[in-house]
This record gives structure tokens, C-alpha cells and sequence, in this order.
């Protein structure tokens, strides 16, 4: 909630920035510049900055500052796990403790032959701190300590696999993890370092929002001497380890907008509302006699994420005591009249009965806004996502199994949403079927509007998941955007022109907003 409320003030700032006209100067005090892109804890050493350059632009319109930082920067990121997998009589032995990454290829006319002598090293890394559209370069290193045979050329292939696939304390050479692409190549002759370009590998993992990258290193068939690799477990100094330089571009950007930072001003806010909450909740300050914690009240429990409590890409939920109506103290229901819904689940109260216009509407009765369905009821809407009769073959199977056909399975499922004391169906719903029963309830569809674009622009990253798009930037000021968000959304509501089940349509889902998202629209030029 803290990152929606900063994001939506950081989004209105810049909308409200973008009046035609504005004029810029060139002026900043050297306290406005932050720090960019601190290292985290598995950084083994610190990013190092040249003397930043800085710009400072200003608007008439109450936005102070957008400020800028230029950098060059290099980082080490150590090796999170490496060992090495072996074949033959060890392939269901694991060598995680293993001072060593033994290396040794098959022999290419007897593979199988050779099999029990074949070694795999394979090293993790943590990338998560690694800025998402600022990286140059990356190298690997490894410290070569042994050779079989010195000054004979050994060739290493640096292969991609799944982090998630392996881990250091129990993967074994029957259990390694399937190789991916080829990465890179290097040629060892020698005892050392040896330095092993993976940039575009790495990248590409960023692109996708890996955390971490793991390299399978093998020999060519054409190239079987035996080599050793240094693992962590040697000693500091000698593991494998990323050299990442990153490039001139990356931002740090502070707001000013009427002489409030709006970033900080909405984490204050937040924080404040987050602090007298716990205070009034727990039966203090002077509006406490208003809302006083009753134990007997909170009987329901329920998981939740505490605010802030997040742990890497975990997040950390505890069980919160909620209420029930059923158990509100000095509350007691009034059965003496039984409400009444129309078709659509309007309640019938004649007395807030508003125009019938034969479609959904929003209207503000008094202080409070109200849903209004199509004969002029006011509505609460309840709902169930997900009506669907699946999209794969075993669930569309089942479906058809059991009902003869989809058309029976929505009108079944209609009528038994109904039964429970729904109205509506949600997102991800079969709205084509449902929508076409006997008494349907009210229908919603998401249109991939934005989506649609970036895909029809060339822009859309193939990414598994949610949609990215290429340098983090969704082209919502694209000047064609405008055109064709019109023309599609005409296109996916087409058919459902005057339909009264239409409760309405929304657009996109879980858009990538992430918060330096307004970093990378500033960086692109106008």
C-alpha cells in the first residue's frame, strides 16, 4: 500500500509537470545530489562513483526539481554457490564442501568409456541488486589452480542453467540441472585468473527479473585435460566472483513539487496513519472510547502482511484476529424485514430507487456514492473471479464430462452463484458464455489495451508472465497510443453495445510500475 499511495503521487507529479512551454535552468545545490545505487550486503565491494555531473530542470507549475545523476560504476558480486558434479561411481555423490571445482571433459570417441571421470563445476550468483537498464558489462572469474597438463590448451564452455535447480548441499551428477545455451568460451592454459565475457547472458537475465544466474562449465570433446577451479571453500580471495560495470546513465531522482519532496511526504503520511491506527486500536488517545479493541469481537484469524516486514523476495505474514458480524458486541440484527433484489441483485428500496436507465451507473446519493443497476436499484456488488470452464484440456474434459456442453456447465454455474448470494462474476471469467444464460448475473472484462500497443509497436518484451516492455518505459505517451487504445477498445467491447449485464470493463493487469519507473520515462528522450 505504501509503494501504490508514493507511486500514484510520484505519477501525478510528472503528469502534472508536462505543461507546454515550461522553461529550464541549470541551477542545484550540491546537498540535493543522492547516493546512486548503494551496494547491498552481497557486494563484496563498493560501487566506485566518478565526480557526478548534474542537471536540474524547473517548471512554472509547482514541480521545483527533477534531479539527474550521471556515474560510472564498477562492482564484484561473489559467488553464492559453486561445487562440482562428477560421473560414474560418484554421480549420486554430492560435493558441496569441496575446496576444488574439478573440471574434465568426455573423451569424444569413447564417451561412455570415460564417463566415471567426467567433472562439472557449477556457480550461483545473487544479481538482484544489479540496476535493471544500466549494466555494460559483466565478467566471470575464476582462479584456475591446477592443470594437468600446463601449456596445453584446455577450451571451458560456460553454459546457462536454473538456479532453482540446483543447490550446493545436495545436487548430485544424476541430479545436476539441464544445460541451457551456450554462454561463452574461454581458453586455459595456464594457472591464474581467467576472465570470461557473460554479459549478454546476464542481461538477458536482468531483462526477465532474475535474481540469480548459475553457469554449468563443461570441456569440448576436443579439449579433455583436467583443471581445477578455486571454490569459496578455499579461503577468501580465491572464489569465483562477477565484475559488473555499469554505465553513464543511471539516475537518481528527487522530487520537489511546491517545496515537499511528494516521495516523503506520502511515506510520512503513511506512516503517521500506520502509527495511530495501532495506538487508537489498542485503546488509546483521546478517539479511543470510539474504537475500542473487544477481544471477544476479533474472532476470526487471519494471515496478513505486516507493512514494511519484507525479507529478499519473501514476505513475511502474520495472523491478524478479524471480526464477524455474528459476534459484534452490542449489535444486534434486525430479521424483521427481509430485503428484496431484483434480477440484477439491486436492492429493492423503493425510497432509493433512482432512474432506470437499462444499464450500470454511479451515482452520489447525499454524502455516499452508490452503484445503480440497470432498473435504478442501488447495488453492492459481490463477485467471483475466475468462472471459467478452463482453457486446458484436462479441465475443459471435466467440464464436458460432467455438463454435455459449456453452455449447460455456465448456466449451472449461474444459477448456482445465485443460490449462494452472488451477482457478479470477475475478471478471468467466461464472459461469452455466461453472459448469454438464463437470468446472468453482471459481467466485467479486462481489455489488454496497453498490452495490445506494445505488442502491435514491436515493443513487448517475451518475457514468461506478467508483460514487460522494452527499457522499462510502457509507451503510454507514445503519440499513436492514444489511436489505438480508442480502436481497441472498441474492437474487444464490439457486440456488447446496450448489453444490461455489463457492469463495465477495465483495462491491463499488474502493469510493471515499479519505482523507478518515472526514472526511465525521464531518460528517454522527449
Amino acid at each position: 500500500m505504501k509503494r501504490l499511495l508514493v507511486l500514484a503521487l510520484a505519477l501525478l507529479v510528472l503528469m502534472t509537470s508536462c505543461g507546454v512551454g515550461n522553461e529550464t535552468t541549470a541551477t542545484i545545490e550540491e546537498s540535493e545530489v543522492g547516493t546512486v545505487n548503494e551496494p547491498n550486503e552481497t557486494l563484496d565491494t563498493p560501487i566506485e562513483e566518478k565526480e557526478p555531473d548534474v542537471f536540474d530542470k524547473k517548471s512554472a507549475d509547482g514541480l521545483d526539481s527533477i534531479v539527474g545523476v550521471t556515474h560510472n560504476s564498477t562492482m564484484t558480486i561473489s559467488v553464492l554457490e559453486d561445487t562440482y558434479v562428477e560421473g560414474g561411481n560418484s554421480a549420486n555423490k554430492n560435493f558441496g564442501t569441496s575446496e576444488m571445482l574439478d573440471f574434465k571433459a568426455l573423451n569424444a570417441d569413447e564417451p561412455q568409456k570415460y564417463e566415471g571421470y567426467y567433472r562439472v563445476p557449477l556457480l550461483k550468483f545473487d544479481i538482484s541488486s544489479l540496476p535493471k537498464d544500466d549494466v555494460l558489462s559483466v565478467t566471470l572469474s575464476l582462479d584456475c589452480f591446477v592443470l594437468e597438463t600446463p601449456g596445453y590448451e584446455t577450451e571451458v564452455l560456460v553454459y546457462g542453467c536454473d538456479s532453482e535447480e540446483w543447490s550446493e548441499t545436495s545436487v548430485t551428477y544424476s541430479t545436476r540441472p539441464q544445460k541451457g545455451d551456450l554462454v561463452s568460451t574461454a581458453i586455459v592454459k595456464s594457472k591464474g585468473i581467467v576472465n570470461i565475457d557473460v554479459t549478454d547472458y546476464v542481461l538477458n537475465c536482468i531483462k526477465y527479473y532474475d535474481t540469480e544466474v548459475s553457469f554449468m562449465l563443461e570441456g569440448s570433446f576436443d579439449s579433455i585435460k583436467r583443471l581445477n577451479f578455486s571454490s569459496k571453500e578455499r579461503g577468501e580471495g580465491t572464489a569465483a566472483f562477477l565484475s559488473v560495470t555499469c554505465g553513464d546513465y543511471a539516475y537518481t531522482t528527487e522530487l520537489a513539487y511546491q517545496g515537499e519532496n511528494p516521495w516523503k511526504l506520502a511515506m510520512q503520511n503513511v506512516s503517521e496513519w500506520l502509527e495511530r491506527w495501532e495506538i487508537i486500536k489498542n485503546g488509546g488517545d483521546e478517539s479511543a472510547e470510539q474504537i475500542v479493541k473487544i477481544d471477544a469481537e476479533y474472532s476470526l484469524s487471519v494471515d496478513a502482511c505486516q507493512v514494511g516486514q519484507t525479507d529478499g523476495a519473501n514476505t513475511r505474514y502474520s495472523a491478524h484476529k478479524t471480526r464477524l458480524v455474528s459476534t459484534l458486541q452490542n449489535y444486534t440484527p434486525d430479521f424483521s424485514e427481509v430485503a428484496k433484489y431484483d434480477v440484477y441483485g439491486g436492492l429493492m428500496d423503493e425510497s432509493m430507487k433512482q432512474e432506470a436507465t437499462g444499464y450500470f451507473y454511479t451515482k452520489k446519493i447525499g454524502d455516499r456514492w452508490w452503484n445503480i443497476d440497470p432498473l435504478g436499484y442501488p447495488f453492492y456488488r459481490t463477485a467471483v473471479v475466475c468462472v471459467t470452464a478452463g482453457d486446458s484440456n484436462p479441465q475443459k474434459q471435466a467440464v464436458l464430462a460432467k455438463y454435455g456442453d459449456v453452455q449447460n456447465w455456465a448456466q449451472t454455474a449461474s444459477d448456482r452463484l445465485h443460490e449462494l448470494g452472488f451477482n457478479s462474476t470477475g475478471n478471468w471469467s467466461d464472459i461469452a458464455n455466461l453472459i448469454a444464460v438464463e437470468n446472468p448475473l453482471s459481467q466485467t472484462q479486462r481489455w489488454n489495451i496497453m498490452s495490445n500497443y506494445a505488442t502491435a509497436a514491436g515493443i513487448k518484451l517475451p518475457t514468461p508472465g506478467n508483460t514487460t516492455y522494452a527499457e522499462n518505459v510502457m509507451p503510454v505517451f507514445d503519440p499513436a497510443f492514444v489511436e489505438s487504445a480508442m480502436e481497441s477498445t472498441k474492437a474487444q467491447t464490439m457486440g456488447y453495445a446496450g448489453a444490461p449485464e455489463v457492469y463495465g470493463w477495465f483495462s491491463d493487469n499488474e502493469l510493471p510500475c515499479d519505482l523507478n519507473t518515472l526514472d526511465y520515462s525521464l531518460k528517454k528522450d522527449p
